[in-house]
């Protein structure tokens, strides 16, 4: 029975580390220089807006600043991707809290800026979608933290990434991973909208 459970775990282990995980390198890297590419593509627009109108004085400063800020939140995927929290939890925690919580700053930088941009650059729609993102990526962020610490104090002396599956069966209060999990993703994808409502 042990040989069976040792083989098993290393299948486990190859499956892991396998095309699915070069798959998923290759993604978050492509997904941390898209992010790159936005930032910069968005800071350059309210440059060339600013040199051609008259706005604020401080806009320039402020997009410069979101800029530093979206670009330190670009890593946070090529981390969380290159770092599993299975083998290096700290370094992937930090990844993720570039990619979620720097980024939240950043999404709270382009909300607050698209005020000043109305109407030659975006609408007034757009401005209030951004400032919908934001609100829900930031609801969703604490909710995350809170239902993810939930869960690791339900479940503190039990080892979350052992090498085989029979782990899932020894853990608790299973439904705070899952809201965990599900607010982490509504999170993603409010990030990823208000991204794309950037794209010229």
């Amino acid at each position: 029975m042990s040989s069976s459970r040792q083989r098993g775990d290393k299948e486990d282990n190859d499956r892991r580390s396998g095309d699915g995980a070069s798959l998923r390198l290759l993604y978050t890297n492509a997904d941390g220089l898209a992010v790159a590419a936005t930032v910069w593509i968005r800071h350059q627009i309210i440059l060339d807006f600013c040199n051609k109108n008259l706005t604020k004085k401080n806009l320039p400063s402020l997009s410069r600043i979101a800029m530093y800020i979206g670009f330190a939140a670009s890593l946070g995927p090529s981390i969380v991707g290159n770092f599993q929290s299975s083998n290096v939890g700290s370094v992937h925690g930090i990844g993720a809290f570039l990619a979620f919580g720097v980024g939240g700053v950043y999404m709270w930088f382009q909300a607050v800026m698209s005020y000043h941009l109305e109407p030659y650059v975006n609408s007034r729609a757009v401005s209030i979608l951004r400032v919908l993102f934001s609100i829900i990526a930031s609801c969703m962020s604490i909710l995350t933290i809170v239902f993810s610490t939930l869960h690791s104090i339900a479940n503190d002396d039990v080892v979350y990434w052992a090498t085989g599956p029979w782990w899932m069966f020894k853990r608790e209060k299973w439904a705070y991973h899952i809201m965990a999990s599900a607010t982490e993703w509504i999170l993603a994808a409010s990030f990823s909208a208000l991204l794309l409502t950037l794209v010229p």
